[in-house]
């Protein structure tokens, strides 16, 4: 599960836009606890990473909803130019607005505790987030 954590980081922020050289709160590399826990998160992968970690687009892609979602609390929806819609669980002063385009790299907002959810989908139904955060 370590490599899991480290692959979503790496997939996240090795963008030619991502530059948080002068940022104090750059995103702190995500640390290795990872859960899935069908009865509470059964459609995605529960990462644990630092206080108020600030979470960087995995892909580009547009904006489709920026709301609550029960178990993931605050979400920001992005479809993804790959074609998938990947839910970001738990974030806390959301960057993006509704419809935005954004870059991959791209800071959506921070995690409101040390939990972030991923949920990857695809034509609606769930997908396994191991083959999107490979490498």
């Amino acid at each position: 599960s370590e490599d899991v954590a480290e692959q979503f980081y790496y997939s996240c922020v090795h963008s030619c836009r991502a530059n948080w050289s002068n940022c104090n709160r750059a995103p702190m590399k995500v640390l290795t606890n990872i859960i899935n826990d069908p009865k509470k998160y059964k459609e995605g992968v529960k990462l644990s990473v630092k206080n108020n970690y600030l979470v960087p687009a995995q892909e580009s892609g547009l904006v489709v909803f920026i709301g609550k979602k029960e178990g993931y609390g605050n979400t920001i929806i992005v479809q993804q130019v790959n074609g998938v819609d990947l839910w970001y669980g738990n974030i806390n002063n959301s960057n993006v607005k509704l419809y935005d385009y954004i870059e991959k790299g791209e800071i959506l907002g921070d995690t409101l505790n040390n939990d972030l959810y991923l949920v990857y989908k695809k034509e609606g139904s769930t997908v396994n987030y191991e083959e999107y955060i490979k490498s």
